[in-house]
């Protein structure tokens, strides 16, 4: 929480492909509890069928089934070049470990099928153009392709202007989930699965980017197995992905959810000064130095990995779901 205030956040999630989308859900609900997170929406960065069902059983596990999911459409995702990174991944992981299909079909939500969630462009456009001006931040820990596409987007029903206004009148910032090491690098996946949509949004996006890279030895999920229900879908979802219980995962994800909702605290640093360029071809980025006062921003925590993981196990031990006997 930012200055006394609930943080109005949008939640742009890959969930699939790793169980620390399911442990920032967890993360954003505690924080959404406990009055420091406004939950606007939620959008997933894949067309695939199970990512918006499972967003909803989630959300209305914690009592949030309302919370508008978009999903990105595409006309064919078996032929749309932007997506053949991340389907071959998607193919190479076994079947077992898609703990999304299971909670989508085993917990309740109205979805059933991501070809029943609107287009995430609309839903962006349609909540965006709702709020206050410079209010929203954005949390991607997917790939980019549905920012990409909101930035190309027109005018229509909600609002006059196109993506990039839209973008730069009601967002303040945009927090990105990549492996963006500081001063230059390759990114591991996000945006290595997309790099097209990569390059275009973080070329052209008009307020500053967070990028948080930090996650990979900040382990979590072994104390939730012991102290979630059985039943509890977050547990379920890392039970499934990790083949077994008692095991933790890195905690990416999760580290950006809580940097976009509260800031720095006393958990993390920013360096600013710079902005970050990202190339497509050969999927490198270099931080080059910018104006301070505008830019974009690399974070760090500074918090031992062990204190972090503590901190957000914490969160997503918290997050209030039903009953055990409801």
């Amino acid at each position: 929480m930012k200055e006394g205030k609930a943080v109005s956040i949008i939640l742009d999630t890959d969930i699939e492909t790793d169980s620390d989308d399911v442990g920032a859900v967890a993360v954003l609900h505690a924080l959404a509890d406990q009055g420091e997170a406004n939950i606007l929406g939620m959008i997933c960065s894949s067309p695939l069928e199970w990512e918006a069902p499972c967003l909803q059983a989630l959300n209305t596990f914690y009592n949030r089934p309302l919370i508008p999911i978009g999903t990105l459409k595409v006309k064919d995702q078996d032929s749309d070049s932007n997506l053949l990174p991340y389907l071959d991944h998607v193919r190479r992981m076994h079947p077992q470990r898609m703990y999304n299909r299971y909670i989508s079909q085993h917990y309740p939500n109205t979805l059933r099928s991501g070809r029943n969630a609107p287009d995430s462009t609309q839903v962006y456009r349609k909540l965006l153009s709702a709020q206050p001006d410079r209010s929203v931040t954005i949390c991607a820990v997917g790939f980019l392709g549905p920012l990409s596409r909101l930035l190309q987007s027109g005018p229509d029903e909600w609002s006059e202007m196109n993506g990039t206004e839209l973008v730069r009148r009601k967002v303040n910032l945009l927090v990105s989930m990549a492996i963006a090491t500081f001063p230059e690098g390759k990114d591991r996946f996000n945006w290595k699965m997309d790099p097209e949509s990569a390059e275009q949004v973080l070329s052209h996006w008009p307020t500053p980017i967070a990028v948080s890279e930090y996650g990979d030895h900040i382990w979590t999920g072994s104390r939730l197995c012991l102290e979630l229900d059985e039943q509890h879908p977050v547990r379920t979802a890392y039970k499934l992905y990790l083949d077994g219980e008692g095991k933790s995962r890195s905690s990416w994800d999760q580290v950006a959810v809580l940097y976009a909702v509260r800031g720095t605290g006393d958990v993390f640093t920013e360096k600013t000064g710079y902005k970050i360029k990202y190339d497509a071809g050969t999927g490198m980025h270099h931080w080059h130095s910018h104006d301070e006062g505008s830019g974009d921003i690399y974070i760090k925590p500074t918090l031992s990995s062990e204190e972090m993981a503590l901190r957000i196990e914490n969160l997503m031990i918290a997050a209030k779901g039903p009953a055990v006997n409801d």
